[in-house]
């Protein structure tokens, strides 16, 4: 009932001042009253944009990660490498989530993954098939480029040595590398 009562007594003052010609208490009533809501659209968009900011920073810790700023240094100096290849993201852990975000803002696309977790097998990473990491002796070498994207780098990278890829060539680990 108050913002009836409020857009009455509003309504009452501007209709005064138009008979008498005038901008009186009823032009500044009114004036304030849209100033108020203009303000407080606006103060709920600041709201809004705040609330997305902080959901944003919260999905994305890592960001502020320095971690996450010496993977970007090491994809920028793969750039050459990758190049023309098939890019197969090695591990969907953690590690490999953090590779793929930061390959997504990079624009570099991901061919497949692989991942010694058998139960991961033909699901899907970020839309992108896991495979069983024996489909890479299937490859050629030289058309692909394995990105390793996991805590468990030398171990992967021991397995890749066995299967014959060349370190440096043929793939490259992030973390080990980095951290």
């Amino acid at each position: 009932m108050h913002y009836q009562y409020d857009a009455f007594i509003r309504n009452e003052l501007l209709r005064k001042d138009l008979e008498e010609g005038k901008s009186g208490i009823g032009f500044l009533v009114n004036l304030a009253k849209i100033n108020q809501l203009q303000f407080e659209g606006i103060r709920q968009q600041l709201e809004s944009k705040q609330r997305e900011l902080e959901r944003v920073l919260n999905e994305n810790k890592k960001l502020r990660d320095p971690q996450f700023y010496r993977i970007i240094k090491a994809l920028v100096k793969l750039d050459d490498k990758l190049k023309n290849k098939k890019v197969v993201l090695f591990g969907t852990g953690e590690a490999g989530k953090l590779t793929y975000h930061i390959m997504e803002q990079l624009l570099l696309s991901v061919e497949y993954c692989v991942d010694n977790d058998s139960s991961k097998w033909g699901l899907k990473f970020n839309g992108i098939e896991i495979r069983n990491p024996d489909i890479l002796l299937k490859e050629s070498k030289s058309a692909i480029f394995v990105l390793i994207s996991s805590s468990f780098g030398k171990e992967i990278s021991q397995q890749l040595d066995r299967m014959g890829f060349v370190e440096g060539i043929h793939y490259y680990s992030l973390f080990d590398n980095i951290i």
